[in-house]
């Protein structure tokens, strides 16, 4: 069986799953449009049956609390069922550093190292992608997902 790594970007919209191989490659990709909560399981099975993974990495945020929330959860609990490695990124490195759905027109934004919240009028296109390539540099074992939640 191949090793794996798995990556997970919940706070995305539509969910987005890659499978690199041990040299950061990626080999293939899903993208989850059904509820995080319906579709996440199955591919995740279906990959389990397929491939040995080795680690688990997913975007910490910000995004979507909901698909935050239940990313964290699920790599957190397969990590520590199967005894494998669970790291984490700032969604805005795998954003390219662009704006993030926060809610409506409200964009998540990056300037330096503070984060706020910025209102725009053009439509959203989704920032969040995965990579080709995983740069292993901008992973960390600080799992947490960073909330970060608007005012309404």
């Amino acid at each position: 069986m191949l090793n794996a790594t798995i990556l997970l970007i919940g706070a995305s919209r539509p969910a987005l799953i890659g499978v690199y191989n041990d040299e950061g490659c990626l080999l293939e990709s899903f993208e989850i449009a059904a509820p995080l909560t319906e579709g996440l399981y199955p591919i995740a099975k279906a990959l389990d049956d397929r491939y040995k993974i080795a680690k688990l990495l997913y975007a910490r945020g910000p995004g979507s609390f909901t698909g935050l929330k239940l990313s964290y959860l699920f790599c957190k609990t397969f990590a520590l069922a199967r005894d494998i490695e669970f790291l984490a990124a700032d969604s805005f490195a795998l954003s390219g550093d662009r704006p993030i759905l926060a809610h409506g027109k409200r964009r998540f934004v990056k300037n330096g190292e503070r984060i706020e919240i910025a209102a725009f009028d053009e439509p959203f296109e989704e920032t969040l992608a995965l990579p080709k390539r995983l740069d292993t540099r901008i992973f960390s074992d600080q799992t947490l997902p960073n909330y970060l939640l608007n005012a309404a």
